[in-house]
């Protein structure tokens, strides 16, 4: 695996909460900014880390780029960086699988028409296009954020993946 060099890093909170049927809530909090990432996965751990670090080579990594673009949706790995007491998170961004998915694409990002018993877009055709956004998505990751485990939690945390988007708050 090739490395990325990354050119900013920004403090950010990043915490995970688990609700007692295994769903884990994320959100990362960039400081000082109106940058917000939210996300779910599924494990058993909740934790707080005030003091972590985001590391990015550009600012547009987190956000919408123009009008109807969706390419701040990314898959994320949680785990424990070896031989230390720090958590790790690797950010792939979810890319488009061709020019032709774009509006498929679109529909992930429409949560009103998720829940809506007229919507055309069924839940299994939901979830294929999500497989093809992960098997499009790089391995080397876009983002990385990397926080010290507070002291009075557990050492380490269950590896677990899922998915996180990054809004901008107005």
């Amino acid at each position: 695996m090739s490395e990325k060099i990354f050119t900013f890093a920004h403090d950010c909170t990043f915490n995970i909460v688990s609700a007692p049927c295994g769903i884990l809530s994320l959100m990362v909090q960039l400081n000082n900014s109106n940058i917000l990432g939210i996300g779910s996965s599924y494990g058993s751990s909740t934790i707080c880390i005030k003091d972590a670090h985001i590391y990015y080579t550009d600012k547009n990594e987190f956000l919408l780029h123009g009008a109807g673009e969706t390419n701040n949706l990314f898959k994320i790995l949680i785990y424990n960086e070896p031989d230390s007491e720090n958590i790790r998170v690797d950010f792939h961004k979810l890319q488009p699988s061709n020019e032709n998915d774009d509006e498929k694409w679109k529909e992930m990002y429409n949560l009103d028409a998720l829940g809506s018993p007229d919507s055309d877009n069924g839940v299994v055709e939901l979830i294929d296009v999500y497989l093809d956004k992960l098997e499009a998505s790089s391995n080397i990751p876009d983002l990385v954020l990397i926080g010290k485990i507070p002291d009075g939690c557990p050492k380490t945390i269950d590896t677990t993946t899922g998915i996180l988007l990054f809004k901008e708050l107005e």
